[in-house]
């Protein structure tokens, strides 16, 4: 049981499990992330949450590679938490940071070529995204960084 015990508490879920979504804690997380073990990481939300933290401290380029390793895992996730939709609009906000424009138009509009109608709450960031009116909008202006208001 320790030795198990031991695994968990330094596995990085167990990190994504017990920090908070505010800066605190995407800090810490971020701190916490190696992309080795991002292989352990199994719920979608988890993945998710990783590449928020890697947001919030400004490290867009392994914040683009965790939802683009989102956006397959949303693929089969049975629970339906995320779909690749969202994964797909993280990475072109990433891009779209990263001064990288064109690359950041081609996943807006893969999102509106999936025609997946839904949306997505992001509290910390005061922000909704409707999937396809985002991505459309998307399309016309780059996206700016929004900060986490959750301390």
């Amino acid at each position: 049981l320790s030795d198990w015990h031991a695994r968990w508490t330094g596995s990085l879920e167990y990190r994504v499990r017990t920090t908070g979504s505010g800066v605190a804690g995407s800090r810490e997380l971020a701190n916490a992330y190696r992309r080795n073990l991002l292989d352990e990481v199994s719920r979608t939300a988890s993945i998710m949450r990783i590449g928020f933290a890697l947001y919030d401290t400004e490290r867009y380029e392994e914040a683009l590679y965790v939802f683009s390793v989102l956006e397959s895992a949303a693929e089969g996730d049975d629970q339906g938490f995320v779909h690749p939709s969202l994964a797909l609009i993280w990475q072109g906000h990433m891009l779209d940071l990263l001064g990288r424009r064109e690359e950041a138009l081609t996943r807006y509009q893969r999102v509106l070529d999936l025609g997946y109608d839904d949306w997505m709450r992001h509290d910390q960031y005061v922000l909704r995204i409707d999937y396809l009116p985002h991505a459309a909008q998307r399309l016309e202006t780059p996206f700016q960084r929004v900060e986490n208001t959750w301390p």
